[in-house]
């Protein structure tokens, strides 16, 4: 199981469900064709593959079963630095609450073993209780 941002709530999850469902089905009609129209629907595609992220890949290549909400989303919302009037604030408390229920949602949805892409600036080794053993992955380009 993977625990994805897009799917960051349960009232997102049946059309990320549908999104994967439909580029499973259509990846056997991709185009191989240099038409400017073959290329646009190739573009397309592989735009909709980075929307899906590395979990909903994973899940259409059949390595992984099944993809959860990781966000709660009133979490997400409160953490959010941007705020309505463009100014940028970032708050370590929401941010901390934000990070406790994406453990929490891993917890309930996995059943044992949960993968989880965050992107670098997230650390949650502080946020995982004892007994529960965090793995992070670092890809070689990140920039330290």
């Amino acid at each position: 199981m993977s625990l994805n941002r897009e799917a960051n709530c349960r009232r997102t999850l049946p059309a990320y469900q549908k999104r994967i469902a439909i580029l499973k089905d259509f990846r056997q009609y991709l185009p191989t064709g240099d038409s400017p129209l073959d290329q646009l629907t190739r573009h397309e595609y592989q735009t909709d593959m980075m929307l899906i992220g590395a979990p909903g890949q994973l899940l259409i290549d059949g390595h992984i079963k099944s993809v959860a909400p990781a966000e709660d989303a009133n979490a997400y919302e409160d953490a959010n630095p941007v705020k309505p009037d463009g100014t940028i604030i970032f708050n370590e408390k929401s941010n901390e609450a934000r990070e406790n229920a994406i453990v929490k949602n891993l917890m309930k949805a996995s059943g044992g073993t949960a993968v989880l892409v965050l992107g670098g600036a997230h650390d949650l080794s502080d946020n995982v209780p004892d007994g529960v053993r965090l793995v992070e992955v670092t890809v070689q380009g990140y920039p330290n």
